[in-house]
């Protein structure tokens, strides 16, 4: 009975941004799920519920250590352009439906949606 009550619970955060390129047999890790922001997961059920997955998100990611010429290649071959990089953090536009994908590299650690500052 937990599990079912479990499995109803993680239903909505299961289905966040699953895109066209996410097989939807891929069993969910919840490291994965740890990965991304709270708030990038609502934007990205928002994003899929309007069917604009292809909508580029400016996002704040945080990686193992800086990013290698391989690994910086594999992102841009999701679709992420990548702006500044500072240390192991970098900013970047990213596709809705590319969230997901990114989350599950190893050596992704947080994935974030980026705010506006405004300086006094």
């Amino acid at each position: 009975m937990k599990k079912l009550i479990l499995l109803l619970l993680l239903l909505p955060i299961i289905t966040v941004c699953n895109g066209d390129n996410i097989d939807d047999n891929k069993s969910i890790d919840k490291t994965i799920l740890n990965k991304i922001d709270p708030m990038l997961q609502k934007k990205c059920n928002d994003l899929k519920k309007e069917d604009k997955l292809d909508n580029e998100l400016n996002l704040i990611i945080k990686t193992k250590e800086t990013l290698t010429t391989d690994e910086r290649q594999e992102l841009e071959d999701l679709g992420v352009i990548i702006h500044t990089v500072v240390g192991n953090i970098f900013t970047s536009k990213t596709p809705a439906k590319s969230v997901w994908n990114i989350a599950s590299l190893d050596y992704i650690i947080r994935i974030e949606l980026a705010k506006k500052v405004h300086l006094k």
